[in-house]
């Protein structure tokens, strides 16, 4: 949508005699403010520190503070989705991706996959299908947790999207088999 991040500013402070901000000079944002404040250093800096902000912990009871790099990178994504902020919406998606490739907490994904598929997440959400196959990727650890079982019940389209992408891997390797085989077939 836009190419700068200075024009996402410019677009939230939009001056018109039409908006109620316009007239009180008060914009009121109704989001975590540590994830506010993050998303404001991004527009400044075309990137944000996804780290927990254990200083200064949401105080309004509707909040709750993001407790790991990957529930941050979440919220991002959400407010980023919320706001229409498309290039934010990418770096949160591809910081969770670096996040789950690079530290691997079968306990904290589960509670990725709560808030990815909560009510609070965006309908057609793009970390869906990053989920999905991350929980294909590492089926033979989550499959030995209970709560695993738990939450393919309590989030059904967690459920299908997870079936889907392991379907399209079994294809996958269904295919390269075929392959195999038929490679082999042909040396005798």
């Amino acid at each position: 949508m836009w190419g700068v991040p200075g024009e996402h500013m410019a677009y939230l402070m939009y001056d018109s005699n039409e908006l109620q901000e316009a007239k009180t000079n008060v914009i009121t944002i109704h989001d975590d403010p540590t994830i506010v404040k993050k998303m404001i250093d991004y527009f400044y800096r075309g990137d944000y520190d996804d780290s927990p902000d254990k200083s200064h912990l949401a105080t309004n009871p509707d909040y709750e503070s993001p407790t790991t790099k990957a529930h941050v990178n979440i919220e991002m994504y959400n407010v980023a989705d919320k706001y229409a902020i498309e290039p934010l919406m990418a770096l949160a998606k591809k910081k969770l991706e670096y996040r789950l490739t690079l530290v691997w907490d079968n306990k904290e994904f589960i509670h990725i996959i709560e808030k990815v598929y909560g009510e609070d997440s965006p309908q057609n959400s793009k970390l869906r299908d990053t989920i999905a196959k991350f929980a294909v990727e590492h089926l033979v650890t989550l499959i030995e947790l209970p709560r695993f079982d738990e939450v393919r019940s309590e989030y059904p389209l967690f459920s299908y999207d997870f079936s889907t992408s392991m379907i399209q891997r079994m294809a996958r390797v269904e295919t390269k088999l075929r392959y195999v085989i038929r490679k082999l077939a042909q040396r005798k």
